[in-house]
Order: C-alpha cells, then structure tokens, then sequence
C-alpha cells in the first residue's frame, strides 16, 4: 500500500517536483484498530493455528511456545510496538484527496485506500503468518 501511494503521489506530482505535501498511509482516522481488537485477531489466530512442528505436532517445550502462550510475554515482545501507534491519530486528509483526485483514474489499480483494509483478514492472512514465518521462523 505504501508503495502504491508513493507512485499514485509521483503521477500526481509529477509537474510540481518539489512539492511539499506530506502523505500519511495509516488508518487511524479512516479505519480504526482499537486494542482489544487487535488482541482479539492475534488470539484468534494462535487458536485456529496451534504451532506445531514439520511433523504435524503440537511444540511444547520452545521459547517461541512460551513467548507465544503468555499473554504478558506477547504483549511485552510482539503487540506492545503495534498498540502504542494504536494511540496516536495521524491525519490523512491529503491522502483522502489524492484518493479522490479525478485525473488518477488510470491509477486505479494500486490499491492504498486504508479504509478498505479488512483487519481481521490482514492479521490472519497476512501479519502473523509473515510474523511466524519470518521473525519468529515457526514451521507454518
């Protein structure tokens, strides 16, 4: 999304250079994600999505379980540098204008609108599988 708004951004001012308008990709205004349901989609996922090991089975005894299965331990690792952005509010008014900018329809194709952004899809989807696969390195 970050992405496609920085090229969405370069077509629209690609006559103004230096341009100083200054574009907030975030949803706190637009599409919300409170705290409680932000836990509520890691929780669902470690419910749905046990981790096991190549073999099928439940891991017990790893760090990664432990880090995983405390609540103070997740919070304290993983969600606390997601939820302390939670509180803050960051104004995407020009971003909503660069959305609506009539002559950026050939631009339709490079999504960015994080209104539309299904939370619960992206966590389960996407964020925590990237997370366990990558950060945490979790047969998935």
């Amino acid at each position: 999304m970050v992405v496609n708004a920085m090229f969405v951004a370069m077509v629209a001012h690609i006559n103004q250079p230096y341009s100083k308008i200054i574009y907030h990709l975030g949803s706190s205004m637009s599409n919300p994600i409170t705290t409680s349901r932000f836990t509520n989609c890691i929780s669902d996922y470690f419910t749905k999505h046990p981790l096991t090991n190549r073999q099928g089975n439940p891991i017990k005894n790893d760090n990664r379980v432990k880090l995983l299965s405390s609540k103070t331990n997740f919070y304290m690792y993983v969600a606390i540098p997601y939820m302390i952005p939670l509180k803050l509010h960051y104004n995407d008014t020009n971003l909503r204008k660069l959305l609506n900018m009539a002559d950026l329809s050939e631009m339709d194709s490079f999504f960015f609108d994080s209104k539309l952004l299904n939370w619960e899809d992206y966590f389960t989807n996407i964020h925590v599988p990237g997370l366990m696969k990558y950060a945490i390195k979790s047969n998935i």
